[in-house]
């Protein structure tokens, strides 16, 4: 049996997983668990209070690991029970409008340090941040200017600017150092309907105006003009490129769509560069870490790729990035509507003991070892070859050697892919369960 070991060969930052896993820890110490168990609620489950119990780690801290898309703001907060009514009061200075904690989920797997139940930690960690907008030509509201933010669970009469002269307003507030990217618009008045629309290239999707605070300190966000963009929000070029493999291309063009542009279907053409690879270069905003996206042959629903499951994460295509990835990333380069990617080289290592699976033809239990050079989080999955996923193990710290043991008794009979995953590299082979 061939065994083959693929090297990605373009520099990236993208990770192979579409989540990230994040471990929660809240400390019960001083109070009376109850039998109902302690539980977690939040954005991250929809508010549900029985869907995520904490188990106890010894020395009244509980725990839970839950998977998170990277760079979204989550709030939650601790339940001692699983109802409201046992829900936990944490205080103001560590929570976003008094009630919530807040969290952004970073771009790989991270414990958080134990948090009280019911109170804060013993070092909160914020930094300061002032808000500036230019109110020049504006008639300001008797009710005075405002800012709302997911820093104050969008309050738009919370957090009142302060006459500096010369038409600019401005405030200096801590921001809890737990949300990555700050994330706010201006208010000409104290309610909603009276917000800033920000101007071309100073929103996201939501109108919000973005910057990057992890790891900043404290900062002095640019002058914004009201309702206008004078200080655009820094972008990354994103490559985005998708191979036919021989399949015409249709006279409507090929496209990609993506969360990155609304999944307008039409808004983003792609350009032939030879050998049946289309190929288009997109700004997306330095804050935004995490895009999902599919390619089309066509510029209409129902002409997009079916994204296999190997290689897909709510049946599209997805990239993770880091705040700081370099300013030009190119993507995989994918053979539309398979798990292809073209930007690898496949090196036949028949010989070689980086990647061994024995028995190769197997009823029982097979062997899986490895050796590898590579450090961190991997992900072991095996696929029939219908791509459907059979089996699928996170390695958070892979080790230089390492083995597993995977039951196959149960399984169809049939040819099978095993494939180990890391942030740059893949070992692949097949076997065959009878």
């Amino acid at each position: 049996m061939k065994q083959l070991f693929t090297l990605i060969l373009v520099a990236m930052t993208i990770s192979v997983f579409a989540q990230v896993q994040v471990t929660f820890q809240v400390d019960m110490t001083g109070q009376t668990v109850s039998a109902d168990g302690v539980h977690i609620a939040g954005s991250l489950n929809g508010w549900n209070t029985t869907d995520n119990m904490l188990t106890d780690q010894g020395s009244n801290i509980y725990a839970v690991t839950l998977n998170l898309t990277p760079g979204t703001d989550y709030e939650f907060k601790y339940l001692n029970g699983n109802a409201w009514g046992t829900e936990e009061a944490a205080p103001a200075s560590c929570t976003i409008g008094g009630s919530n904690r807040i969290f952004t989920a970073p771009t790989s797997d991270m414990t958080l340090a134990a948090t009280p139940f019911n109170d804060c930690p013993s070092t909160i960690e914020t930094q300061m941040v002032k808000f500036s907008v230019d109110m020049t030509g504006q008639s300001v509201s008797g009710n005075g200017v405002h800012v709302a933010g997911n820093f104050q669970a969008w309050n738009p009469g919370a957090t009142a600017l302060t006459n500096a002269g010369g038409n600019i307003y401005e405030v200096t507030i801590p921001v809890l150092s737990d949300i990555s990217v700050v994330q706010y618009k201006f208010v000409n008045g104290n309610d909603w309907g009276m917000e800033e629309t920000p101007g071309a290239g100073c929103g996201n999707g939501d109108n919000n105006r973005l910057f990057i605070i992890k790891d900043a300190g404290d900062i002095d966000l640019p002058v914004a003009a009201f309702g206008a963009c004078t200080n655009p929000i820094p972008t990354r070029t994103v490559v985005f490129n998708v191979n036919l493999d021989g399949v015409s291309a249709s006279a409507d063009g090929v496209h990609v769509v993506g969360t990155f542009q609304g999944w307008n279907p039409e808004g983003t053409p792609m350009t032939d560069v030879g050998d049946d690879t289309y190929e288009v270069s997109v700004e997306v905003m330095k804050p935004i870490v995490y895009l999902e996206y599919k390619y089309l042959n066509g510029n209409a629903w129902g002409t997009e790729e079916t994204v296999p499951e190997a290689c897909s994460y709510n049946s599209n295509r997805f990239a993770i990035m880091n705040y700081d990835s370099p300013d030009v990333l190119t993507l995989e380069h994918y053979v539309l509507g398979t798990c292809n990617d073209l930007s690898v080289a496949t090196i036949d290592l028949a010989s070689s003991p980086l990647f061994k699976v024995s028995p190769t033809i197997a009823n029982e239990n097979i062997s899986i070892t490895w050796e590898t050079s590579i450090s961190g989080q991997a992900l072991l999955l095996v696929h029939d070859l219908q791509g459907k996923l059979v089996f699928q193990q996170e390695k958070e710290n892979l080790q230089s050697s390492d083995s597993e043991i995977i039951n196959v008794s149960d399984w169809t009979t049939g040819m099978y892919i095993i494939q180990l995953r890391t942030s740059n590299s893949l070992y692949s082979q097949k076997i065959i369960v009878e």
